[in-house]
Protein backbone atom coordinates (compact mmCIF):
# COMPACT_ATOMS: atom_id res chain seq x y z
CA UNK A 1 0.00 0.00 0.00
CA UNK A 2 0.96 3.04 -1.26
CA UNK A 3 1.56 5.87 2.13
CA UNK A 4 0.31 9.88 0.19
CA UNK A 5 2.66 12.15 0.92
CA UNK A 6 2.82 16.10 -0.07
CA UNK A 7 5.06 18.11 -1.44
CA UNK A 8 5.43 21.81 -0.52
CA UNK A 9 8.11 23.98 -2.42
CA UNK A 10 8.40 27.66 -0.85
CA UNK A 11 4.42 28.84 -0.40
CA UNK A 12 3.18 26.66 -3.38
CA UNK A 13 1.17 23.54 -1.85
CA UNK A 14 0.82 20.41 -4.52
CA UNK A 15 -2.25 18.30 -3.69
CA UNK A 16 -1.20 14.71 -3.16
CA UNK A 17 -2.22 12.79 -6.07
CA UNK A 18 0.41 14.97 -8.37
CA UNK A 19 3.25 14.17 -6.72
CA UNK A 20 4.64 11.24 -8.27
CA UNK A 21 5.01 13.14 -11.21
CA UNK A 22 6.66 15.90 -9.64
CA UNK A 23 9.12 13.17 -7.61
CA UNK A 24 9.99 11.98 -11.02
CA UNK A 25 11.14 15.33 -12.34
CA UNK A 26 13.44 15.41 -9.53
CA UNK A 27 12.04 18.98 -8.11
CA UNK A 28 14.96 20.90 -6.60
CA UNK A 29 14.99 22.21 -3.26
CA UNK A 30 11.19 20.55 -2.27
CA UNK A 31 10.66 18.68 0.95
CA UNK A 32 8.59 16.02 1.63
CA UNK A 33 6.38 15.25 4.35
CA UNK A 34 3.53 12.45 5.20
CA UNK A 35 0.68 13.86 6.16
CA UNK A 36 -1.09 13.04 9.48
CA UNK A 37 -4.68 12.08 9.54
CA UNK A 38 -6.11 15.51 10.74
CA UNK A 39 -3.38 17.46 8.92
CA UNK A 40 -4.87 19.83 5.78
CA UNK A 41 -1.06 20.47 4.80
CA UNK A 42 -1.32 23.84 5.76
CA UNK A 43 -4.14 24.52 2.95
CA UNK A 44 -7.04 26.70 3.43
CA UNK A 45 -10.55 24.83 4.03
CA UNK A 46 -12.75 26.50 1.60
CA UNK A 47 -15.85 27.39 3.08
CA UNK A 48 -18.76 26.28 0.22
CA UNK A 49 -21.30 28.72 0.11
CA UNK A 50 -24.82 27.58 1.91
CA UNK A 51 -27.04 25.75 -1.13
CA UNK A 52 -30.05 27.37 -1.85
CA UNK A 53 -33.28 25.88 -0.82
CA UNK A 54 -35.24 27.45 -3.51
CA UNK A 55 -37.95 24.64 -3.17
CA UNK A 56 -38.45 25.33 0.27
CA UNK A 57 -38.69 29.13 -0.46
CA UNK A 58 -41.37 28.48 -3.20
CA UNK A 59 -43.15 26.20 -0.46
CA UNK A 60 -43.26 29.28 2.33
CA UNK A 61 -44.39 31.70 -0.32
CA UNK A 62 -46.98 29.94 -0.71
CA UNK A 63 -48.03 29.35 2.66
CA UNK A 64 -47.48 32.74 3.84
CA UNK A 65 -50.19 34.45 0.85
CA UNK A 66 -53.68 33.75 0.80
CA UNK A 67 -53.22 34.72 -3.74
CA UNK A 68 -49.81 34.16 -5.00
CA UNK A 69 -49.35 34.45 -8.42
CA UNK A 70 -45.77 33.72 -10.11
CA UNK A 71 -45.79 35.84 -12.92
CA UNK A 72 -43.66 37.46 -15.85
CA UNK A 73 -43.27 40.99 -14.48
CA UNK A 74 -45.15 43.02 -12.11
CA UNK A 75 -49.30 43.63 -12.05
CA UNK A 76 -48.89 47.04 -12.77
CA UNK A 77 -45.81 46.53 -15.41
CA UNK A 78 -46.24 42.72 -16.71
CA UNK A 79 -44.10 41.67 -19.23
CA UNK A 80 -46.14 38.88 -21.05
CA UNK A 81 -49.90 39.47 -22.18
CA UNK A 82 -50.65 35.80 -19.78
CA UNK A 83 -49.39 37.30 -17.02
CA UNK A 84 -51.16 40.61 -17.56
CA UNK A 85 -54.50 39.09 -18.24
CA UNK A 86 -54.04 36.56 -14.62
CA UNK A 87 -53.19 39.92 -13.23
CA UNK A 88 -56.24 42.10 -14.71
CA UNK A 89 -58.96 39.37 -13.80
CA UNK A 90 -57.94 38.98 -10.19
CA UNK A 91 -57.62 42.78 -10.17
CA UNK A 92 -61.29 42.91 -11.26
CA UNK A 93 -62.64 40.72 -9.03
CA UNK A 94 -61.33 43.09 -5.80
CA UNK A 95 -59.25 40.77 -3.40
CA UNK A 96 -55.68 41.71 -2.98
CA UNK A 97 -53.22 39.01 -4.07
CA UNK A 98 -49.07 38.85 -3.94
CA UNK A 99 -47.13 38.31 -7.06
CA UNK A 100 -43.20 37.06 -8.06
CA UNK A 101 -41.52 38.17 -10.64
CA UNK A 102 -40.07 35.33 -12.10
CA UNK A 103 -37.83 37.28 -14.06
CA UNK A 104 -35.85 38.47 -11.57
CA UNK A 105 -34.82 35.22 -10.46
CA UNK A 106 -33.88 32.66 -13.06
CA UNK A 107 -33.07 29.72 -10.73
CA UNK A 108 -37.04 30.55 -8.97
CA UNK A 109 -38.20 30.88 -12.69
CA UNK A 110 -37.28 27.34 -13.48
CA UNK A 111 -38.14 26.02 -10.29
CA UNK A 112 -41.50 26.69 -9.74
CA UNK A 113 -42.46 24.71 -13.13
CA UNK A 114 -40.46 21.66 -11.26
CA UNK A 115 -42.60 22.84 -8.26
CA UNK A 116 -45.98 22.53 -9.62
CA UNK A 117 -44.88 20.05 -12.44
CA UNK A 118 -46.91 22.69 -14.85
CA UNK A 119 -44.36 23.99 -17.84
CA UNK A 120 -45.78 28.01 -17.84
CA UNK A 121 -46.15 31.21 -16.39
CA UNK A 122 -48.09 32.53 -14.88
CA UNK A 123 -49.60 30.30 -12.09
CA UNK A 124 -51.86 30.83 -9.72
CA UNK A 125 -51.96 29.61 -6.08
CA UNK A 126 -54.90 30.12 -3.85
CA UNK A 127 -55.03 29.13 -0.17
CA UNK A 128 -51.90 26.60 -1.01
CA UNK A 129 -53.03 25.09 -3.98
CA UNK A 130 -52.50 25.74 -7.18
CA UNK A 131 -55.24 26.23 -9.54
CA UNK A 132 -53.26 27.06 -12.71
CA UNK A 133 -52.25 29.27 -15.19
CA UNK A 134 -54.03 31.75 -17.48
CA UNK A 135 -56.29 29.42 -19.65
CA UNK A 136 -57.69 28.28 -16.08
CA UNK A 137 -58.12 31.09 -14.67
CA UNK A 138 -60.09 32.56 -17.43
CA UNK A 139 -62.33 29.33 -17.29
CA UNK A 140 -62.77 29.83 -13.74
CA UNK A 141 -63.17 33.91 -13.68
CA UNK A 142 -65.94 33.25 -16.78
CA UNK A 143 -68.17 30.48 -14.66
CA UNK A 144 -68.08 32.85 -11.64
CA UNK A 145 -65.62 29.97 -9.96
CA UNK A 146 -62.76 32.31 -9.43
CA UNK A 147 -64.67 34.54 -7.81
CA UNK A 148 -66.17 31.69 -5.10
CA UNK A 149 -62.51 30.57 -4.43
CA UNK A 150 -61.39 34.04 -3.59
CA UNK A 151 -64.53 34.82 -1.27
CA UNK A 152 -63.88 31.37 0.16
CA UNK A 153 -60.30 32.22 0.72
CA UNK A 154 -60.96 35.29 2.36
CA UNK A 155 -64.19 34.16 4.43
CA UNK A 156 -64.18 35.66 8.06
CA UNK A 157 -61.31 38.14 6.77
CA UNK A 158 -63.75 40.78 5.39
CA UNK A 159 -67.52 41.38 4.08
CA UNK A 160 -67.49 41.73 0.47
Amino acid sequence: MRRRVAILTGKHHTHPDEIDGLIRKGLPGARVRVPRPGDDLGLKQREEPMARDIMNEIREEIAANKVLVYMKGTPTFPMCGFSGATADLLQELGYPFTHVNILEDQEKREAIKTYSNWPTVPQVYINGKFIGGCDIVRELYASGELGRMLKEAFAGLEDR
